[in-house]
């Protein structure tokens, strides 16, 4: 669940940790919600808060509660942008619950997106606040571009990763060649954009602070001095 940002090394108890402390944030009472959501997770519910004896009819109509008042306290608190993409593909349990939750955000300030193949019928056409917008295809000029700012997107995504090993080959090294310089700097400047989570930026801060010391033990001033003025400006923001 990203909102609760899971982290590919927690276990249940982590999870359950930080599972509890966004609905927490969210105003919900966490005894209640917390257990309808861990199942609904796939985690293990009854290990923490003991076995709950619902009826399939009784346990989906609790995850429904569950998420809308979820979502409802979030659009309490400000304006609430949800996005349903590949519809054409939902099942019929989770459409269920989006045509509720969009005849609910009537009076609420919330903007529900659902994007969908024409196949598909929404069902929502009498809806007075839903909008139709029909998307035609683009012209291969335009998909041609789209395609190109895609592989550009990937190229650096690459070069990223790349920089990484080399910063892990470096650490023990006494001199930054300046090949790898001309890669690293730049990345490591608008890296920020790549961390995908929390673990991931730690790893690069480490790497990040390890050249920063291998570049002042080889003198090389001005390399330095760029890679202290990101370390110093950007990197917590």
């Amino acid at each position: 669940m990203r909102a609760a940002q899971f982290d590919s090394g927690d276990d249940d108890a982590a999870k359950f940790d930080k599972l509890e402390n966004l609905l927490g944030r969210s105003g919900a009472d966490v005894s209640a919600a917390a257990p309808i959501l861990a199942l609904l997770l796939s985690l293990p519910a009854g290990v923490r808060y003991g076995a709950l004896t619902l009826t399939p009819a009784q346990r989906k109509a609790q995850t429904f509660e569950t998420l809308i008042d979820h979502f409802t306290a979030l659009a309490e608190r400000g304006p609430v942008l949800m996005l349903f993409e590949d519809v054409h593909w939902i099942d019929p349990t989770t459409e269920e619950l989006l045509k509720e939750i969009v005849f609910l955000i009537v009076d609420r300030p919330v903007m529900v997106v659902i994007a969908h193949r024409p196949e598909w019928q929404t069902g929502l056409q009498s809806v007075p606040h839903a909008t139709p917008l029909v998307l035609n295809r683009l012209r291969r000029a335009r998909t041609a571009e789209q395609a190109s700012s895609l592989h550009a997107v990937w190229e650096a995504i690459s070069e990223y990763w790349s920089a990484l090993i080399l910063l892990d080959r470096m650490s023990g090294s006494s001199e930054i060649e300046p090949r790898r310089i001309s890669i690293l700097l730049p990345l490591i400047e608008q890296g920020s954009y790549f961390w995908r989570n929390e673990a991931e930026r730690s790893m690069a801060l480490r790497h990040l602070d390890s050249a920063i010391g291998t570049a002042s033990e080889a003198g090389q001033l001005a390399t330095l001095a760029r890679l202290q003025a990101y370390r110093g400006n950007s990197w917590e923001r």
